[in-house]
């Protein structure tokens, strides 16, 4: 392997990434703010609810997070995961994304998704399609160490089926219009945070057996009754001696 092939690799920004993930049927469903009804986003849904719903939003498809509700959760579908491992990459071990509910797009045939304005205080974008029946659409990012033509009317494949597409925020990117049918989508700003530090699972499961111990000693008026002192000795392994000898130390 040549320095130069390993320098590229090592240097490469992950900048976008697709996939799909199946959700429970009351995640597909939206719910209107302003009227009490709801639309379930499968493939048979019917024409005259798909209308009703583009007639809900402004005149560029779009819908303000305030005037819907969804019950999709990213997390535990597994969706917020793949974003960040496509987005992130190794730095994933440090940070995490954060997701904040931004729009519904409703696009007709002939209508493409606006052009999103970039945010300097927005890390990237994501983008999940409902499996409502549609050709065209197609969003291609580029400018990063990579081209990804993403064409959700393609990607579902069953009923309960959503396709997603992240990128990042400083990627260059384009809409295709809609051929034919309705491409309705949720985008979602995504937000990099660093991780807290948290105690180890692992950790705390060794940890529990020794609180149990003590709960019992201590409900025994028999142990230390005048009062006292535990000492629990701790030891640990350094990775490497505290002293390295290097037979070359200029190499």
């Amino acid at each position: 392997m040549s320095v130069s092939l390993l320098t590229a690799v090592l240097e490469r920004q992950p900048g976008s990434g697709e996939g799909v993930c199946s959700l429970p049927p009351n995640a597909l469903r939206v719910f209107l703010s302003r009227e009490p009804w709801n639309v379930a986003l499968t493939k048979d849904v019917a024409i005259r609810d798909l209308e009703r719903l583009a007639g809900a939003c402004r005149p560029d498809g779009e819908l303000d997070s305030a005037d819907f509700a969804v019950n999709v959760d990213l997390a535990s579908s597994g969706v917020l995961q793949a974003v960040t491992d496509a987005l992130l990459g190794l730095d994933a071990e440090q940070r995490t994304l954060k997701t904040e509910l931004r729009m519904l797009h409703v696009q007709s045939s002939g209508q493409r998704l606006p052009a999103q304005p970039a945010s300097p205080n927005v890390f990237g974008c994501l983008l999940l399609t409902f499996p409502v029946t549609h050709t065209g659409g197609t969003a291609v990012v580029h400018g990063l160490t990579q081209e990804l033509v993403h064409n959700a009317s393609v990607k579902e494949s069953d009923d309960q089926q959503v396709s997603w597409f992240a990128f990042r925020n400083e990627a260059e990117r384009e809409f295709e219009p809609v051929q034919s049918g309705y491409r309705v989508s949720l985008s979602y700003d995504l937000h990099l945070v660093e991780k807290s530090a948290s105690p180890s699972r692992q950790l705390q499961m060794h940890a529990r057996p020794i609180l149990d111990v003590f709960r019992e000693l201590l409900a025994d008026p028999t142990f230390l009754p005048t009062g006292g002192r535990i000492g629990i000795p701790l030891h640990h392994e350094y990775a490497a001696p505290a002293k390295v000898e290097y037979e070359n130390p200029g190499r």
